[in-house]
């Protein structure tokens, strides 16, 4: 029974560590070697640039739900259910920045945004054709 305690203390101790971090940690966008990269606590997305059939600049994120993944005040990750467009996509940024890339993909539509929008628009301008 006090093995079943401490262990049970130690995996919240384990878990309050991982969320702190999860939330701490910044997210970066970036070009690398032909590739757009999300990373949060490691590469997250890896992306072709010629793989991206369409990308756009927002200034607003659509309306979205979080189907898996996270969904703090500082953080979005995951896969989300955009309502008005009615499909599901991957998202990773932080929703207290003002503009975000929309990426589209033949597979996959994806939402991501740097450290600050300085960083996202060093990206948008690096992509845009």
């Amino acid at each position: 029974l006090d093995g079943i305690a401490v262990a049970s203390i130690l995996l919240c101790v384990v878990l309050f560590a991982w969320v702190i971090r999860e939330e701490f940690t910044p997210i970066e966008l970036r070009m690398a070697d032909g590739y757009i990269e999300a990373v949060h606590t490691g590469v997250e997305y890896r992306i072709g640039t010629g793989e991206i059939e369409s990308v756009t600049l927002l200034e607003e994120l659509p309306r979205m739900s979080k189907s898996r993944g996270n969904g703090m005040d500082t953080l979005l990750e995951g896969t989300f259910y955009v309502r008005d467009e009615g499909q599901k996509c991957e998202v990773l940024l932080n929703p207290q920045n003002d503009c975000f890339i929309r990426l589209e993909t033949a597979d996959m539509i994806y939402y991501f945004g740097g450290v600050d929008d300085a960083q996202t628009m060093e990206v948008y301008l690096q992509v845009i054709p």
